[in-house]
């Protein structure tokens, strides 16, 4: 269900293809900034979500440019209550991130539609989101928008956080465009809302913020209009006889000043649970959504079923082919082959005057090859030269960007299949958005050789670069030395020569993407050496 309606100029996606392979279904959500929908992979033959960025904000380069990084750092989590990240993609006019599909209810929708939560359950949700948190920060990465939009509570009491790390983004929108002012979520920090960056401090306060709302109702707008005591007095009042070490906590988590806040997500659960255990294994008497379990019975019958139906079929085929080789003699319990001494006795007389043709025909050839051995070679033999050189491996180059530029898609370039390809990343001009001279990607050999000719495949029209030929791979483009070739705004595919050069990598160094309509990416599909 939308978060908020889709306005007019949106365009209706259903049914778009992204990076060949993640077909749009279903519209989840909609905000301001970003479309969620489910998706079908087609590689891999799975449900996904894909977040997608609005039309319009694909030539807002920064903002585009900050949530690609931020996704990609995010991709690094890998624990069970944050919702996993598999790929980044986008065309000419979104950019997506693909994550793990989820079944469950954020918590924004339970508590409108149920109220406060008893505190033991309140406690063992803490306990799951303390720790996505603290394995997060463990890895350098900040939430910093944490809010129960984004928490989300799944079948069999387990909590999965989704959105790490894309408050920048935001944050970059909200300074350069006033649009996107209203946008600051009621749950940041004090210091995030006078622009500082998100920390373990600030993520610590948006969690007390929401635990006192799970355990109250207390809203954080009617919170930021009292004072502690007076929450102190609310906290009492909605929820009856409140353990001090609670109050406390929350109290210190909710401080003005970071320095007075618990340092880490862990300090505070364990101050408001002295007598908890800290793993999230434990499982609490609520049950998030009370038709799993029995969907889960219906799950496990069927795959029961649906094994047995295969094994019976395995049978059927083993059964069915033993009763043709007995049909038709070929028991090799009854039958032997004829063994070399009796093909040979075989051989009838017509087959023996047919090898000796042969052999004398064979004779001549040989002799003849053997007299004149230049002109034969001049007929026959290929220069080593001209020969196709096989390319072992290829990577992206980005030393001026975010490092990456679809490293999902190299083996493309050298695959055979015209119907796949590489790509750069997406950009808001063909100047790749003014924040960088060029992108590219390198392709190495199988040693270092003589080199002939480079062929680059690809439909993009007026595109540039320049060719660097090297033996070992440069860091920064001025490693590379100077560029062996030059192209400018190229029709399409390029044939460059190469012949005088020698090394074992080569590197295709991007420039401008090409000619409008849009050019916001190149694709390239397939890379020769000679």
């Amino acid at each position: 269900m939308s978060d908020m309606p889709l306005p007019p100029e949106t365009p209706i996606l259903t049914g778009r293809k992204l990076s060949g392979r993640y077909v749009l279904k279903t519209l989840i959500s909609l905000r301001k900034t970003t479309q969620i929908w489910e998706a079908d992979d087609l590689v891999l033959t799975r449900k996904v979500a894909v977040k997608l960025t609005h039309p319009e904000l694909i030539y807002e380069s920064a903002f585009i440019k900050k949530f690609r990084s931020e996704a990609r750092m995010t991709a690094k989590l890998n624990h069970s209550s944050i919702v996993s990240i598999y790929d980044t993609t986008g065309d000419e006019e979104v950019e997506a991130i693909v994550m793990e599909l989820i079944e469950g209810m954020p918590l924004r929708a339970y508590l409108d539609e149920e109220g406060p939560m008893p505190i033991e359950n309140a406690l063992g949700l803490l306990n799951q989101v303390v720790d996505a948190l603290q394995h997060a920060h463990q890895q350098g990465i900040f939430h910093g928008n944490l809010n129960p939009n984004n928490i989300f509570l799944c079948s069999g009491q387990r909590v999965k956080v989704t959105d790490f790390g894309l408050s920048s983004p935001l944050e970059i929108l909200r300074n350069s465009n006033p649009e996107y002012l209203e946008e600051r979520s009621p749950y940041l920090s004090p210091e995030q809302c006078d622009g500082e960056n998100p920390n373990e401090r600030s993520d610590i306060y948006s969690l007390g913020l929401i635990f006192l709302e799970i355990l109250s109702g207390t809203s954080p707008s009617e919170l930021h209009q009292r004072s502690q005591e007076e929450i102190k007095d609310v906290l009492e009042k909605r929820m009856g006889e409140v353990p001090i070490s609670l109050q406390e906590g929350i109290m210190r988590a909710l401080e003005t000043l970071p320095a007075k806040r618990f340092p880490n997500p862990v300090g505070f659960r364990s101050a408001i649970t002295p007598n908890i255990p800290k793993s999230s294994d434990t499982k609490d008497s609520m049950d998030y959504d009370p038709k799993t379990p029995e969907r889960d019975k219906y799950q496990i019958v069927t795959a029961v079923l649906t094994i047995g139906m295969v094994f019976t079929f395995i049978l059927a085929i083993i059964f069915a082919a033993n009763i043709d080789d007995n049909l038709f003699g070929n028991n090799s319990s009854d039958s032997t082959s004829p063994t070399i001494a009796e093909t040979e006795e075989d051989a009838s007389p017509e087959e023996e005057k047919e090898e000796e043709i042969v052999e004398s025909t064979e004779t001549p050839q040989e002799e003849t090859t053997t007299e004149s051995p230049t002109s034969g070679e001049e007929e026959t033999t290929v220069s080593p030269i001209f020969e196709e050189t096989p390319i072992i491996s290829a990577q992206d180059f980005d030393p001026l960007g975010d490092g990456v530029e679809h490293p999902e898609l190299l083996a493309n370039l050298y695959d055979n299949d015209s119907t796949t390809a590489w790509k750069t990343e997406t950009y808001g001009h063909r100047s790749l958005g003014f924040l960088k001279p060029g992108v590219g990607v390198i392709v190495e050999l199988e040693k270092a050789i003589p080199l002939h000719s480079l062929e680059i495949d690809t439909e993009a029209v007026g595109w540039s670069g320049e060719i660097y030929v090297s033996d070992v791979i440069g860091s920064t483009l001025e490693d590379w030395g100077e560029p062996i070739e030059t192209i400018e705004a190229n029709p399409g595919s390029a044939s460059i020569n190469l012949t005088g050069n020698a090394g074992s990598v080569v590197l295709i160094w991007i420039t401008d993407l090409g000619d409008a309509p849009p050019s916001l990416k190149i694709e390239i599909s397939e890379i020769r050496i000679t």
